[in-house]
């Protein structure tokens, strides 16, 4: 775990082993530095959208939860409740969401190394749109399946369409 803007290494724990930021393709891909008044510079995550993904993957068990008074005592987790979770952030709030080439492939190439045992690429929206998904997202989750590493990724929150 890195330490950087609202995010320290003691947020690590035994749910969350690895985090880390990818962020100079995308400084250099625009011809300026991203500032913090938008975005933490750093893994945490300022919208929810990686924390709700992770959870939805690997939360731990918690007892006696309710939702605005329905199921009142039962037992939520994750679909795979003792996993554990290293978080590679390569997207960005900025200009409605935007993705480096760069970013993504040096952090697909980290988690490959860091020897992860699955890659969940949640990647959505606008900064889906900045990213060739035939190429930018496919070649480097192919290194990753050659390398014994299963990729998988939502396949939106658009319904039917």
């Amino acid at each position: 775990c890195v330490s950087a803007d609202q995010f320290s290494p003691v947020d690590c724990n035994k749910k969350l082993i690895g985090a880390k930021y990818y962020i100079d393709g995308l400084n250099a891909d625009l011809e300026t530095s991203i500032n913090s008044t938008t975005e933490y510079l750093s893994p945490r995550d300022r919208n929810g959208h990686g924390t709700q993904v992770s959870s939805t993957v690997a939360g731990s068990f918690v007892s006696n939860v309710t939702l605005r008074g329905l199921s009142s005592g039962s037992i939520m987790r994750g679909g795979a409740p003792k996993a554990h979770i290293a978080m590679y952030k390569a997207c960005w709030d900025v200009e409605g969401g935007m993705c480096s080439v760069a970013d993504v492939w040096k952090a697909f190439d980290e988690a490959i190394h860091d020897d992860v045992d699955v890659l969940s690429v949640s990647i959505g929206g606008s900064a889906l749109k900045s990213l060739d998904v035939e190429i930018d997202i496919a070649i480097p989750a192919l290194h990753a399946v050659n390398k014994g590493i299963p990729v998988v990724s939502p396949a939106g929150n658009g319904g039917s369409r």
